[in-house]
């Protein structure tokens, strides 16, 4: 099975947002939790 992302950076949104997307398909039925970790710019070293 495939899984799909969408990235749709901030000069391609209407408000400037910078958004991803992602699903994972699984055929067996077995999903895998996810984590997603922002770093601001400012928190960067």
């Amino acid at each position: 099975m495939a899984c799909t992302t969408i990235l749709v950076k901030k000069n391609a949104s209407y408000d400037g947002s910078t958004m991803i997307a992602r699903n994972d398909d699984s055929g067996a039925g077995h999903y895998m939790p996810k984590k997603f970790v922002v770093v601001h710019p400012e928190e960067k070293t």
